[in-house]
This record gives C-alpha cells, structure tokens and sequence, in this order.
C-alpha cells in the first residue's frame, strides 16, 4: 500500500491544477461571450476616443502603437488615428500600412449567425482592412471596446481592441 502514496499526491496536485486551469478559462471565456452588446446603446455613450490596447494581428513592420486611436463623435463622424493596415493572404493577415484619417459610423447588428450582437462600422475612403466594422463590447461599469475580428470564429486571435478613454 505504501507504494500508491505518493502516485496518489501526484495524481490529487494534477487533477487540483486541471480544475483551476479549466475554471479559469471558462470564466475568462464566459465574461467576454457575454459582454457582447445586445441592446442599442445612446449614441453619446458610445461616442468618444478609443485607444488600442490589444494587437493580436502580425507585428512585422509595426512601429509602437500606443498612439493609435479612434475618437468617434455624437454626429457619426469620427477619426481613425494611425489604425493598422492589413489584408489577408492565405492562412494569416499581412500589415500593410497605418490610416489616419477623417470617418463615418454607425451602430449596427453584425451578422455572423449569433443572437443580436451589435458592432460599430466604419465607412472612410481608402481604408484597407478585412474588417471595417467591430463588435461593441461593454462590461458591466467598465467603458465600451471596439473589437475588429478578423474571422468569424469568437475566439480568433487576430483581433485588434481599441477600449474608450476614461475621462
């Protein structure tokens, strides 16, 4: 019997790590198909400077992009500052340059199959990306996120995430 002791502790620490591991990642993973928005927000609430905080695209040839933003106005109007560039090759997307430039937007239902997510799309002349539109997140108190997913698969890394500016 003294021989199963200490395969027991091993198999018991194993098992105690896989259920953390796999805790950890359904609440990650839950709070973000979740945080979805449903409900048509006021168009000043979603109005405002995003900065990109995730860049989860190719970053070959990509400078810092801490000064990347988008400042989006109760008119529709908004402003696309030193936003990659990008477009898709076989298995994977190529940066192809930065815009800044002047914008229009609007609030719209996204249509990927799911229940009513609604997103943010952006219409400006030359602007070259996969996507021109981002799914519209908001977490309870915490401020709106634009995510422009570049597959139609939820848990794509090749996202870029722009969350709005507290003032």
């Amino acid at each position: 019997m003294e021989v199963f002791k200490p395969l027991n502790h091993k198999v018991f620490l194993a098992i105690i790590a896989l259920l953390g591991a796999m805790l950890a990642c359904g609440d990650g993973f839950g709070e973000v198909i979740e945080d979805y928005v449903k409900e048509t927000p006021q168009v000043d609430d979603v109005a405002g400077i995003y900065n990109l905080t995730y860049y989860g695209v190719s970053q070959d040839g990509l400078d810092d992009l801490t000064s990347s933003n988008i400042q989006s106005y109760s008119d529709g109007t908004c402003l696309l500052t030193y936003v990659p560039m990008h477009i898709q090759l076989e298995e994977t997307y190529e940066f192809t340059g930065y815009y800044s430039g002047s914008c229009e937007w609007e609030i719209t239902p996204m249509e990927d199959g799911n229940d009513a997510r609604l997103g943010i799309c952006f219409k400006a002349t030359d602007f070259v990306s996969p996507t021109n539109c981002a799914y519209l997140f908001k977490h309870e108190e915490e401020p709106f996120e634009f995510v422009f997913r570049f597959e139609n698969d939820p848990y794509t890394p090749y996202v870029m995430v722009f969350i709005k500016a507290i003032h």
